[in-house]
Order: structure tokens, then C-alpha cells, then sequence
């Protein structure tokens, strides 16, 4: 993991003036039966006898997408230089052969691609295995890793002594830092995988520490930059836990970002892009409630047009799609006015009820808003979608995140009237986290609750004792749906547990499992999962099934073959997904 090869690639990066030349991409497809083939977002039209031929400008070196039909392949492009293709139509890419002066680059990368996809292959299939070693064997298979890819660049550079130095800096940059990055993650992945607590030796320490943070031409490639977030991820948790994890102040973490990205960043350039990486990733992922001093603070900080032009678009459109909301507080604690976002029916008339939908969004309890469940329901029920607090904004852990949907729901009933919601229909549909806490909010006895709040250090908040007339008389309002949709849920908070540290009693972990609660009389769930999801184990969702089952629940399991822990962001599995809910629904008279 040596970084010496670097400075002497820069140098001749930054002596290297890229002009404006032409790139000659030219082939001939046996057997072809298409009109067309497309480089990048230029489409050429296929000759009859088989030829296409592409003459993009180019200042400097880089990479474009070659796509015949439905398959694609990945092509190193230089200015000045040529590159010839020949393939079979009938069998693309996997026919592809090169020839001209940028073919030996070409072929080294399809080679890379096959290492890359034997790597990852381990990787999803060892992972837990490989952080649960010490140190020294972790680091010893992170080697033979790297070397795996080393030996085909140093195979290259022996063939080819003209490689440009952009090129050869980024192979460095992506055959080094994403090792490092592994690196830097180890003692607390290590730590979620044994349950023991390591630090890394001071040879680890001292060869993270010399990575450059302040080298702007790094910031173009996306290992380096992926590297110097969870670096500074690791700086900005320390200035979050000693000075801006307060009670009752919001957006902590990206006040505590903007406090550390100038001390630790000196280079001007390469400290507006992380200020702006800060607030561009906290509009995407928290949203922007509270944030106008932050906002303002941006401005201030950072010059770069383009970066302040993009924040600004964000930050003006977020702000009218909520404002165009019909929001309500549902609760108050600790300062905090926590918001439910409701979209009625058009045709909903006074007096009607309706089945509610609400969507209580993931984010593993760091992250995530509610802006993401902005919908109107195809099946003309009432939507909302649920605020609640989390651990980057406002400190909090998931046993006050339960109490805070549980809150909600009591809310919900005690104002149902006035939102034309049927009580008795209420579905709740929950991704990772969010299904997480709907199975505490709907299964976990209250005194758990409380016991959990206790032992995270947090005073009991109000509101999850109902304070309605009803109430006083003894009839306390539901904390749970009726129905809840589960969707690469949590079921075993001992499994990637990241907030275990911060409680005292970790006795109180294991109770807060959902497994632990089943018991009969369950509202009717759903649950659905994908067998390749690396945060969440398929196992712990099929254990839960199978004790829900036992206890008599009714309960459906949708299994996703192949399918990632976001299986809602990838349409082949997110379409499944949504017609087995749109199916029980049916089935339980939700949807007519």
C-alpha cells in the first residue's frame, strides 16, 4: 500500500497540458442486425456491410460507454490516438477484439474487469469473515487482493511505456485507496462482526495518516474521494460527540462537518468541495428543515459557482415541495417539532373515510427524511409520510425513534376525523430501518420502551401515553397499524449494530429484537427481502417468518433472488415488490 509511485505521476500530471484533439473509434460488426451503435450519448448509424466509425474531441484522457443493443462495454479513449473494434453481433461483448494504438490498454481493462467481478464475488461472499479477522491476517488478504490487480498493470507498463500519466494515476488511485479505505473501516466493522473493540496498530495509523487531503487533482476520481469521506467521517464524529451533540439542536452533524472540513482542509479549492459534498449529501439524505444558518454559512464559505449554483437549486426546491405540503407536529420533545406530511385524495369528500398509507422511510437511524415518500396513492388512500428523529441530526438512537412512531400512531387515530382516515385500515409500510421500528412500534411492550430510552441516556419523552379525553377514561389510543409492509427490514438488532455502543446496558440490545416479541394476535405483515442483502441477513428475516408463523400470525414472505438491501432503487425487483403489495391489499379488502 505504498503511495511513493504518486508524487512522481503528478508531477508529470501537472506538466501534462491537454489540448483539444480528435479520438478515432472505428469497427465492424460480423453478422450485425442493428440500425445503430452508440459511444457514449453519440449515435452512428451501422453501414451495410458492418461499419461504424466515431471521431469524438477530446481535451484529456477518458472513459465512454460503448452500447450495441442492450449490452454495454467500457472504453479508455486518449486524444490523438485510434482504436479499432471487431465483434460478433450475436455475441457482444464477449467476442470484442481490439486492435490499434489504444488496444493494449483496452484489453488490460476487460482483464481488470474480470479480476474486479472475481473480487467482489469474494467480497459478498467473505465479508464478515474478512473484518472478523486480526488485524495483521486482514491486512495480509487485503495484500494478496491488491495483488490480484497489480500484476496485470505491472504486465502493461512493461508492454507499453507510453501510457499517459492521467491514465496510470488512476489506476494508482483506484488499485490504492480503496484498500485504505477497507483499512480505515476495520475496527469498526471488526467490532460490529466479534463484538470486540480494536484499535489499529500505529503502522496502520501512520500509513492512513499520510494520505493527502489537500491535492485537488485527486479529487477527480471517486476512490480517493470515497477514502477522504469516511477519513473525515471519523474527524467530524469526534468534533459531533465533544462539542455540537447538544439537547435540542438539530442538523448536528453538518455543523459539526463545517466546523472540521476548515481546520483539517487547508487547500482552497479542495476545502469548497468537501463544504459543498457536505451540504449536497445532507440535502439528499436529511432534507432541508433547519438548515437556513447552514445555508447561509455555505454561501460564505464557498466561491465555486457551479457548487453554489447546484445548492441553491436544491435548496429552493426542497423548500416549495414542502411548503406545498399539508404538514401537522405530532409531537414535541426536546425542542423538536416532529412532522407528519399528508397527501388526501382529490376526490376525498367531508365525512368520508379512507385506507392511510404511511411510510415510515430507512436510513439505518443515522439518515434518511421523509421527503422520499412524497406520493399521491394510486388507490385513493390517504398518504403521509413520518418525520421522526435521528442520530446525525438530532442524537438520538432507535429505541427514541420507536417511541417516536409509536407517537404518531396514537396521534394519527386521535386526528383521524379531520384527515378522513378509517381507523380500522391503517397499513404502514416500512424500508430497513423504517420496517425496523414499525415491528418495535407494533410488538415491543411499552416498559421496554421506556427501558431502553433509559439506558441510552435519554429522559422519558412525552407522547407515547395518549393524553386525549379516551385516554384519561383508560382507553389508550394503538401504537401500531393495522397492517405493515416490511421491505429489507430489521429483525435482529444484534446484527450490523452500530448504535449498541452508545447504550450502557446491552442486555436491552437483544430485547429490542423484534424476533423477541412474537407472540399471537400480530397485525398482518408482509414481509419482503432480498437473499443478497449485506445489511440486513435474508436469515434473520426468514427466522422471523417462521416464528410468526409458529404463533399463528398472518403473515406473507416475498423472497427476492439475487436482490441488494435497496431492492426499491432497482426497478426489476422494486416491480415485484410492488405488485405482491398491491395483491395483499386485495387480499385483505384494503383495495377493492
Amino acid at each position: 500500500m505504498q503511495r511513493v509511485f504518486f508524487s512522481l505521476l503528478l508531477l508529470l500530471l501537472s506538466t501534462f497540458c491537454f489540448a483539444q484533439n480528435t479520438v478515432s473509434i472505428s469497427g465492424t460488426i460480423r453478422g450485425n442486425a442493428l440500425d445503430s451503435i452508440a459511444l457514449g450519448n453519440t449515435k452512428v448509424a451501422i453501414g451495410a456491410n458492418g461499419s461504424f466509425s466515431f471521431k469524438p474531441q477530446l481535451q484529456k484522457p477518458q472513459y465512454q460507454t460503448l452500447t450495441y443493443g442492450q449490452e454495454a462495454v467500457e472504453l479508455y479513449l486518449e486524444p490523438g490516438k485510434s482504436l479499432l473494434l471487431s465483434f460478433d453481433g450475436n455475441n457482444f461483448p464477449l467476442s470484442l477484439r481490439y486492435s490499434g494504438e489504444l488496444a493494449i490498454v483496452n484489453q488490460y481493462l476487460l482483464q481488470q474487469k474480470d479480476i474486479n467481478q472475481q473480487v467482489q464475488q469474494y467480497l459478498s461472499q467473505h465479508w464478515g469473515a474478512l473484518f472478523s479477522k486480526q488485524e495483521p491476517a486482514f491486512i495480509a488478504t487485503l495484500d494478496s487482493l491488491r495483488n490480484l490487480y497489480l500484476k496485470p498493470l505491472n504486465d502493461l507498463l512493461y508492454k507499453d511505456r507510453s501510457l499517459h500519466p492521467w491514465f496510470l494515476t488512476q489506476q494508482r488511485t483506484d488499485l490504492t485507496y480503496p484498500f485504505d479505505r477497507w483499512l480505515l473501516m476495520y475496527p469498526e466493522v471488526h467490532r460490529r462482526y466479534t463484538g470486540q473493540t480494536v484499535s489499529l496498530s500505529p503502522k496502520s495509523e501512520a500509513h492512513l495518516y499520510k494520505a493527502d487531503l489537500n491535492d485537488p487533482r485527486l479529487l477527480e476520481f471517486e476512490s480517493y474521494k470515497d477514502f477522504v469521506r469516511d477519513y473525515l467521517y471519523q474527524i467530524v464524529q469526534q468534533e459531533f460527540i465533544t462539542h455540537v451533540d447538544k439537547k435540542g439542536m438539530d442538523n448536528k452533524w453538518l455543523y459539526a462537518a463545517f466546523k472540521t472540513v476548515p481546520r483539517v482542509i487547508k487547500n482552497r479549492p479542495v476545502q469548497e468541495f468537501w463544504l459543498y459534498d457536505y451540504m449536497y449529501r445532507h440535502l439528499e439524505d436529511y432534507g432541508v428543515k433547519n438548515i437556513d444558518s447552514l445555508y447561509t454559512a455555505f454561501t460564505s464559505l464557498v466561491r465555486n459557482p457551479a457548487y453554489r449554483n447546484t445548492i441553491k437549486e436544491m435548496y429552493e426546491q426542497q423548500k416549495q415541495e414542502r411548503e406545498k405540503m399539508l404538514s401537522r407536529v405530532y409531537r414535541e420533545v426536546d425542542g423538536h417539532k416532529l412532522l407528519a406530511f399528508i397527501t388526501q385524495p382529490e376526490d376525498l369528500k367531508k365525512g368520508e373515510r379512507r385506507p392511510a398509507m404511511v411510510y415510515v422511510h430507512g436510513g439505518s437511524g443515522n439518515m434518511g427524511k421523509p421527503d422520499w415518500h412524497f406520493t399521491n396513492s394510486p388507490h385513493g388512500f390517504v398518504s403521509i409520510a413520518v418525520e421522526y428523529r435521528l442520530r446525525d441530526r438530532q442524537g438520538t438512537l432507535p429505541p427514541e425513534q420507536v417511541s417516536d412512531i409509536r407517537a404518531f400512531f396514537r396521534w394519527l387515530r386521535q386526528h383521524a376525523d379531520e384527515l378522513g382516515i378509517d381507523t380500522s385500515r391503517i397499513v404502514a409500510s416500512g424500508n430497513s430501518n423504517g420496517g425496523f421500528l414499525l415491528l418495535n412500534a407494533a410488538m415491543a411492550p411499552p416498559q421496554l420502551v421506556q427501558k431502553l430510552q433509559a439506558s441510552a441516556a435519554v429522559a422519558a419523552t412525552s407522547g407515547d401515553v395518549a393524553t386525549t379525553s379516551a385516554a384519561k377514561k383508560g382507553e389508550e389510543l394503538n401504537p401500531a397499524p393495522n397492517a405493515v409492509i416490511l421491505q429489507a427490514a430489521g429483525f435482529d438488532a444484534t446484527v450490523n449494530n452500530w448504535w449498541d455502543k452508545y447504550v450502557s446496558d446491552q442486555a436491552l440490545v437483544q430485547q429490542v429484537n423484534p424476533t423477541e416479541h412474537v407472540r399471537a394476535g400480530l397485525p398482518p405483515m408482509l414481509v419482503i427481502h432480498g437473499t443478497e442483502d449485506q445489511s440486513v441477513p435474508y436469515s434473520t428475516a426468514k427466522a422471523f417468518v417462521e416464528k410468526m408463523e409458529a404463533a399463528g400470525n398472518p403473515i406473507e414472505f416475498l423472497t427476492l433472488e439475487g436482490s441488494p438491501h435497496h431492492l426499491w432503487a432497482i426497478p426489476y425487483f422494486n416491480n415485484q415488490a410492488k405488485a405482491k403489495q398491491e395483491a395483499w391489499l386485495r387480499e385483505l379488502g384494503y383495495i377493492k
